[in-house]
């Protein structure tokens, strides 16, 4: 199946190919954790900003 086996046609790293389903499994449950992370990060960052901009907008009022 040269050219159209799993590891060609999922674009495997080359240190990859040949990894066992549990390896493979292994890898998919980091990538999601680091996803999963990420999108955890991007919430604090936006309820951070939404925190500052409403510190904003108070003082706004007050010097009103």
């Amino acid at each position: 199946m040269s050219g159209n086996d799993f590891d060609t046609i999922m674009h495997t790293p080359d240190d990859c190919k040949g990894d066992t389903m549990t390896a493979k499994l292994n890898r998919a449950k980091l990538f999601n954790a680091l996803a999963s992370q990420s999108e955890f990060i991007r919430l604090e960052a936006l309820c951070r900003i939404a925190d500052s901009l409403d510190l904003i907008a108070a003082e706004h009022r007050e010097q009103e």
